[in-house]
């Protein structure tokens, strides 16, 4: 249990400023359930490697997808879908954008989906307009 403590202390110490403060603590959150849940597998690794890993990315990674979900959850419109040719599924938003969302068959993870696309394109620095570390 020496890693997993590490590994939620090092977790819950990261000050990121890339998205509002709920998102921040929702993704820290997550994440240090994604590790409970695998503790096994945190446990075999090397102490050292656990130790000079930075948490801090995936923190801030998972916040502004968080930020960015929540913000495309406001203005869905609809989800267009083809029964016959799932390739050709759409996100409507309310401000006039349409996403393909290939194979997706239900709103949240349509959402997801663009949400990650979103910050896969412009990065977290761009998203956010604030320089993050």
């Amino acid at each position: 249990m020496k890693n997993l403590e590490l590994v939620k202390e090092k977790i819950n110490s990261v000050n990121a400023e890339c998205a509002p403060k709920k998102y921040i603590a929702l993704a820290k959150k997550e994440l240090i359930s994604f590790y409970v849940e695998n503790a096994e597998k945190v446990e075999s690794m090397d102490y050292a490697k656990v130790e000079a890993y930075d948490f801090s990315s995936n923190v801030r990674r998972k916040a502004c997808e968080l930020h960015i979900y929540a913000k495309i959850e406001r203005k869905v419109v609809g989800l267009e879908r083809h029964t016959y040719a799932p390739e050709l599924n759409k996100l409507h938003l309310s401000n006039g954008k349409t996403y393909g969302v290939s194979g997706k068959v239900d709103i949240e993870s349509a959402i997801k989906q663009v949400a990650k696309e979103m910050l896969a394109k412009g990065g977290i620095e761009e998203y956010t307009s604030r320089k993050v570390s």
